[in-house]
């Protein structure tokens, strides 16, 4: 009897404790979020999140918190949930891509109208997009051929204030009326990608600068951590870039034509000298027509084009039916909007689509 008894109050003492050790977990991780000693910068989406962690790295007085999930992908059509509202408006400092790439960022603003914000895409020279599946034309393709690129000055910067949004609206409306969109998926072109950190960067030292709530010997040591992670972050994706110039320099690849499947690839497309003569968009494979495939079909026949790129979080049904009545073949790449979170996530990613590129052409 005794004994049953003291298992029984050892259970009882374990249960106890495990039960304490939880609500200490809880506790704990309740603080932080009410931490207001500390800047709480809130990313968009995965690309945003590893810049800002790579910058911020070993910086504890700033904490990074990205808004969407790591497995969400690009912002296309995206809705924000009211638990994304609620980090949103914790936030001392928004990070975003840019470029039309935050479709919700004006609903963001209207709530949050005096929230601070950088974007990453500032003064960065953009794509247009290409969402009607069209074969580009040779006056096109020479643009490409001459590494034109079209600047799109995003609608959103910092320090959004009445005068601002409405000038906003205008710039708005002229857009609209011109019916120009652009292609906002510039990391994967390291060259711009370095541009990206450069702001988010300057962006970070700037706010700092500002911030009244530290400590005034802690704003010099803050801004030295700061320029030495961008200076290393930027010195790994130059060193990228020089990889990429110096794997692909003996393969026959300029002007080579290409097939993708998300507009993204055609920043990487651009920086390595590939021609993209096709853009079968993500959220097309149940609306493109017999019709189009069957022009997409002709024109590789025709063009004698071997190359059809997608990427791996996307439906393959399309390009794998291409492929079998072509001689093209279907290879993935990937677009670094996704990841396990690791601050070099996107040199694995960019690293990868090197050795994508030089097995297709080889």
């Amino acid at each position: 009897m005794k004994k049953k008894l003291y298992a029984l109050l050892g259970l009882i003492v374990i249960i106890t404790i495990f039960c304490v050790i939880i609500i200490m977990g809880l506790d704990k991780e309740n603080n932080e979020d009410r931490d207001d000693t500390r800047i709480q910068v809130v990313t968009s989406f995965y690309p945003t999140f590893i810049v800002a962690s790579n910058i911020l790295d070993g910086i504890p007085e700033i904490r990074v918190q990205n808004l969407t999930d790591s497995t969400t992908g690009c912002l296309h059509d995206y809705q924000l949930t009211t638990q994304d509202m609620k980090i949103i408006s914790t936030a001392d400092l928004f990070i975003m891509n840019g470029g039309g790439m935050e479709g919700y960022i004006d609903e963001v603003i209207g709530n949050y109208p005096d929230l601070n914000t950088i974007n990453l895409s500032k003064d960065i020279p953009m794509l247009e997009s290409n969402h009607h599946h069209e074969h580009h034309d040779e006056d096109h393709v020479a643009d490409q051929e001459d590494n034109h690129l079209k600047v799109h000055d995003d609608d959103h910067t910092e320090n959004h204030n009445e005068d601002h949004l409405e000038e906003q609206d205008q710039k708005n409306h002229e857009n609209i009326s011109h019916e120009i969109e652009y292609n906002s998926h510039v990391w994967l072109n390291p060259r711009l990608y370095i541009k990206q950190i450069e702001n988010a960067r300057d962006g970070l030292i700037d706010y700092v600068k500002s911030n009244s709530s530290l400590e005034a010997e802690k704003h010099e040591e803050i801004i030295t951590k700061i320029e030495a992670n961008a200076e290393n972050y930027m010195e790994k994706v130059t060193q990228l870039d020089e990889d990429i110039t110096e794997e692909l320099k003996n393969l026959n690849i300029l002007n080579k034509e290409v097939v993708i499947f998300h507009d993204a690839f055609a920043y990487l497309a651009d920086r390595v000298g590939l021609v993209v003569a096709y853009s079968v968009e993500m959220d097309s494979e149940s609306q493109l027509s017999a019709t189009e495939i069957a022009d997409i079909v002709d024109h590789i026949k025709e063009e004698g084009i071997r190359y059809l790129f997608i990427e791996e979080q996307f439906g393959d049904t399309i390009a794998q039916r291409i492929q079998d009545e072509t001689d093209a073949t279907v290879y993935i790449i990937d677009s670094a909007v996704t990841g396990d979170g690791s601050r070099d996530s996107y040199l694995t990613a960019m690293k990868n689509n090197l050795e994508v590129i030089k097995e297709a052409l080889q």
